[in-house]
């Protein structure tokens, strides 16, 4: 039984590939993939008429393959002015359209590219969402923005969980980096349990970066040093708090140049580099450990 039903399937697939008529079938063997897919002359020409002039045999085959004519060449090129052919042919694959052209233009972006409004629409990234973003106080300026946060999955309900963080002066950027390094409630819950209750969603977002957990704090308490400046435990962790850091820091001459020195060869952090707010933080905590 189950051969036959093979045999029937088989044999329906070989009347629809011939036409469905033995008596007009068509030898798919002797012909080439020009006359396969209906690549004529005249189709060439009309291609040739919007400007496409120079397409290989592979180009002209996914052209006619996927629908390009010259209808669709005028509906995206009197937008764009006119697209190579890989672009052209990624719009229709992607169902880049005159409706679709229309809709982007509703969303308000000052400049849209044709590799914005492809990434656009390859994401899905719609008026709705847009609107969304918008309506949670965040400019969404440009489709990139829009873009990197849709991929991203930034919601309602992830935007609302950064408020309830209580990072109420995050900015889109803000909370794609806290998305994308997944500072969650439950991480600044621990982050709290441990001590370390006051920082922004820029100092999250390196506590988190340097991995600065429950564990760690514990520790820096252990070693009887400040744990409530996230500037300060970023700076420990950087430097690599153990034995040995206490050890090489009370030997130290805290004049500039040793100092500088010493945080260099710890961190491999340059102060010319323009981070005066890290090297600040590097200094209190040798400070403060010179002390212990």
């Amino acid at each position: 039984m189950q051969k036959l039903k093979f045999s029937l399937s088989a044999m329906a697939l070989s009347l629809c590939l011939a036409g469905s008529s033995f008596a007009h079938e068509r030898d798919f063997a002797n012909q080439t993939p020009f006359e396969i897919h209906g690549v004529t002359q005249s189709y060439i020409n009309a291609l040739a008429d919007k400007g496409y002039t120079s397409l290989d045999d592979d180009e002209l085959l996914a052209f006619k393959i996927h629908g390009v004519d010259g209808n669709y060449i005028d509906e995206i090129n009197t937008t764009f002015g006119h697209l190579d052919a890989d672009e052209l042919l990624a719009f229709k694959i992607h169902g880049v359209n005159r409706a679709y052209l229309d809709k982007v233009t509703a969303m308000g972006f000052a400049e849209v590219t044709p590799q914005d409004l492809l990434a656009m629409r390859i994401h899905g990234v719609s008026q709705a969402y847009v609107d969304s973003l918008r309506n949670m106080g965040f400019a969404v300026d440009s489709p990139q923005d829009a873009i990197a946060l849709n991929i991203h999955k930034i919601t309602e309900r992830f935007v609302r969980q950064v408020r309830e963080m209580g990072f109420d002066e995050a900015d889109e950027q803000d909370v794609l980096a806290l998305r994308i390094h997944k500072v969650t409630p439950s991480y600044v819950r621990r982050l709290h349990q441990a001590g370390v209750t006051q920082f922004d969603a820029n100092e999250a977002l390196a506590m988190r970066i340097h991995d600065i957990d429950r564990e760690f704090v514990a520790e820096v308490g252990d070693y009887q040093l400040q744990i409530d400046n996230p500037d300060n435990l970023v700076a420990l962790k950087i430097l690599k708090l153990d034995d040995s850091l206490i050890e090489a820091v009370k030997a130290l001459d805290l004049n500039d140049y040793d100092l500088q020195r010493f945080i260099h060869k710890r961190s491999n952090f340059r102060s010319n580099f323009g981070n005066d707010r890290m090297l600040e933080a590097f200094k209190r905590v040798i400070a403060e450990i010179h002390q212990l």
